[in-house]
């Protein structure tokens, strides 16, 4: 397994492995080098394959760890449908069946529920959005529409599993295709504190204009609003440059709701678009500030008739990921975004061979703990990469490196472009993003 991120690493890893080395009757079980066993849950089955997933610990930044692959009788227990009710360690989730949605989300660390009693919408919910025209939105408008949840929604199931345990609802909209359903998965993960939810729609082509919203109405007291922007984070309306969009924003990992003392953090890995504080689709008003401590995500209209497809059709698929807890560090919510986005690089190799001894390595080490690897790539001449890294948590800091098997590597600050800055150093300033050539 390796981690092409700098620190430390826990986290989801995703396995394709062949019948040939599982049997797809077989349960997996996957164990370090030193024996400790790490839970492993079957996501589903191919024509030759199986999809795996387990919660791995201890991969070494920038570096790899091998694991072990054997396999055990440890089925999944299926519970009865129709319960609405999930517990672990950290939270107790309870879920609105015929809403479709999340109705209560009891963070046992903090003491509170994450979950607004007083919002219009439920936590995760299916928003169906239709407007009557589209010549509103180009009067800088919006008193036409209609905004609707899923028109009916069941469990289908709820299952517990090592890893997670799952909640999946189905429900019918005007969205979908007939005779499909739009699918919405619960999971609540066992090893460590976090909630994810899956989304699946057979959506149906229709030009006339139409829109979908997920709805995450969080609550924190005195809790303010930032997002995830290129190269920093920002303070949803107040950070912004004046006069660009606050209806709507582009996330580039994360969004969190935060106070003093708390934070709740929300990351979807394929939908960059986000309102914060209400639907604010027809607002178009300079200046203005989130209406409350609400996100709501867009997965796609079609509302604009420039460069853009009339309709959405076929197949779309889309997740979220959320945590929270008495950690209110930027940097925290920076590595989580960061550690659930960027998978595992993962081979795997059938047993027999004699290997080389070394169980895990780091390629580079002394990463500080508040900058984040963006990107590295080879120097033109081979002799050199060059690192684009970012300070995290506001504060300056210094970067020296070892690697392998070398003690203080030579590193110097260069320009986007790889051009030395003779006058730069290796001192990082809060928030800065900076390029440096490291030469081996």
């Amino acid at each position: 397994v390796f981690n092409t991120l700098n620190w430390e690493r826990d986290g989801l890893l995703r396995l394709f492995i062949d019948h040939q080395i599982v049997d797809p009757e077989s349960s997996l079980l996957l164990t370090d080098l030193e024996g400790k066993e790490y839970p492993v849950q079957l996501d589903s089955h191919h024509k030759g394959a199986s999809w795996w997933y387990a919660w791995i610990k201890g991969v070494p930044a920038f570096g790899y760890k091998k694991f072990l692959i054997s396999t055990v009788d440890d089925p999944i227990h299926v519970r009865e449908s129709g319960l609405n009710k999930m517990d672990n360690r950290w939270y107790k989730l309870t879920v609105d069946v015929h809403g479709g949605a999340i109705q209560s989300i009891m963070d046992k660390e903090l003491g509170t529920d994450l979950v607004d009693p007083d919002s219009e919408w439920g936590m995760g919910q299916f928003i169906y959005e239709q407007l009557g025209n589209r010549r509103q939105l180009e009067l800088f408008k919006l008193d036409d529409y209609s905004r609707s949840p899923l028109d009916s929604s069941w469990v289908e199931e709820i299952t517990e599993g090592p890893l997670w345990n799952t909640v999946r609802l189905n429900g019918t909209s005007a969205a979908a295709m007939e005779g499909t359903r739009v699918e919405m998965e619960i999971r609540l993960f066992n090893p460590v504190k976090r909630i994810d939810l899956l989304y699946n729609i057979v959506k149906k082509p229709l030009v006339e204009p139409e829109g979908i919203y997920i709805a995450f109405p969080f609550k924190l007291a005195e809790g303010k609003l930032y997002f995830d922007v290129q190269g920093g984070n920002i303070r949803a309306g107040s950070d912004q440059i004046p006069g660009s969009a606050n209806d709507w924003n582009t996330v580039q990992n994360f969004a969190t709701l935060r106070n003093e003392k708390a934070q709740v953090v929300l990351v979807s890995h394929e939908l960059p678009l986000m309102q914060f504080g209400s639907i604010n689709t027809g607002r178009y008003i300079n200046g203005a500030m989130p209406e409350a401590t609400h996100m709501y995500s867009w997965p796609m209209n079609n509302y604009w008739t420039t460069n853009f497809n009339a309709y959405q059709t076929g197949t779309h698929t889309w997740s979220y990921s959320l945590t929270s807890g008495g950690d209110a560090d930027l940097n925290t919510a920076t590595r989580f975004s960061w550690g659930g986005r960027v998978p595992f690089l993962t081979r795997i190799l059938p047993g027999g061979g004699e290997g080389n001894g070394i169980t895990e390595a780091s390629f580079l080490k002394g990463w500080p703990e508040n900058v984040i690897l963006v990107s590295a790539k080879p120097a033109p001449d081979g002799k050199a990469s060059i690192l684009h890294i970012r300070e995290t948590a506001g504060r300056e800091t210094d970067l020296r490196l070892q690697g392998m098997s070398v003690e203080g590597l030579d590193i110097q600050r260069v320009d986007v472009l790889g051009h030395a800055i003779n006058t730069g150093s290796t001192l990082i300033q809060p928030w800065e993003s900076c390029f440096f050539m490291l030469f081996f």
